[in-house]
């Protein structure tokens, strides 16, 4: 346990580093199957995505009446794979707007858009089958809404992609994969 003062993590008398507060876990009821909290899908779940903080929209394909949506798992602070099984776990007090929206046609794995960059989530093992899911989600993505035809987002995407593990430590592994705003402003 650390404590937690002033907007920081007390790590020792050393350390002080600043709290990143974020949700791990935003998920609906997957369509044919009940789920542990740990599992990661189509549905979201235990992502444990650092850039679902205040100002980010998360979008879920909602699978049954009611979505049963699920949010926790809040941390005032995660690295990049939650390499050691634990993040900074806190209280906290979350405001969400929820509102139904279309699901587009070409959307399967959940969305998260931030003012930095729109991201793609999926979780698979091994971490490259993650990688290469959330990838060609963001390339649908951009050929829907950016008219971007798919083997020129695959191009783009060479080049301005940014993706990362997110969890590493539960059944399957998360990969977000993204573009920021600056780039797409652009085409």
């Amino acid at each position: 346990m650390v404590p937690i003062r002033d907007g920081h993590v007390i790590w020792n008398e050393r350390l002080a580093i600043p709290v990143q507060p974020m949700v791990g876990m935003v998920g609906v009821a997957p369509a044919h199957e009940s789920q542990s909290n740990l599992r990661v899908g189509e549905w979201g779940g235990n992502m444990d995505v650092q850039e679902v903080a205040p100002g980010a929209s998360v979008r879920l394909a909602v699978n049954v009446p009611g979505a049963l949506l699920h949010i926790g798992d809040v941390h005032a602070l995660q690295g990049d794979g939650e390499i050691g099984g634990s993040a900074i776990e806190t209280s906290g007090v979350i405001r969400l707007r929820v509102e139904l929206m279309d699901r587009p046609d070409e959307m399967t794995w959940p969305r998260i858009i931030t003012p930095e960059r729109i991201m793609a989530v999926a979780s698979a093992r091994p971490a490259e089958v993650a990688l290469r899911i959330a990838a060609g989600e963001l390339m649908r993505w951009l050929h829907a809404d950016y008219g971007i035809e798919p083997q020129e987002a695959l191009l783009l995407l060479s080049q301005v992609l940014e993706a990362r593990a997110t969890q590493v430590v539960n059944p399957t592994i998360t990969y977000v994969a993204g573009v920021r705003h600056e780039i797409l402003r652009r085409l």
